[in-house]
C-alpha cells in the first residue's frame, strides 16, 4: 500500500500535462522529457530505498537495485544522445528491464513502469 502513495501523488501532479503553448518544438520535447525523467527517478529511488531498508525486503536485492540504477543511467544517456525521438528507445529499455524481474519484483515495481509508459505515450 505504501508504494502506491508516491504513484498516486505523481499521477495527480504529472498526469495529462501539456507543455506551455509558447514553447517551441525542442523546448516542448524537453518539457515532456523532464516529466518522464522524474518518474524514472522515482522508480530508481523506490528500488534504492527498498534495498536500504533493514530488514531488507526479499525482492529488493542488491542485484535488482543495481539493474534498476544501471538502466536508469543508460536511459538518461539515451535521452541525451537522441535529442528528439528518444521515446521508443526508452520504452524498449523499460521493457527489457521488466523482462528481467521476478513476479515479486514486478508486484513492487510495475506501478512505476506503468506510470513511466503512460507518460511516454503522452509525449508527442
Amino acid at each position: 500500500m505504501r508504494f502506491w502513495l508516491p504513484i498516486l501523488a505523481l499521477t495527480l501532479l504529472t498526469g495529462c500535462v501539456h507543455p506551455p503553448p509558447l514553447l517551441g518544438p525542442v523546448a516542448a520535447s524537453d518539457f515532456q522529457k523532464t516529466r518522464v525523467i522524474k518518474v524514472l527517478d522515482v522508480l530508481r529511488d523506490a528500488a534504492i530505498d527498498a534495498n536500504a531498508l533493514k530488514p531488507r525486503p526479499a525482492w529488493a536485492s542488491d542485484q535488482v537495485t543495481m539493474r534498476v540504477v544501471q538502466v536508469h543511467r543508460a536511459i538518461l544517456q539515451t535521452m541525451d544522445a537522441f535529442g528528439m525521438g528518444w521515446q521508443a528507445e526508452v520504452s524498449s529499455a523499460l521493457d527489457r528491464l521488466q523482462a528481467t524481474l521476478t513476479p515479486e519484483e514486478h508486484g513492487h515495481l510495475d506501478p512505476y513502469f506503468a506510470l513511466a509508459k503512460t507518460l511516454l505515450g503522452e509525449v508527442q
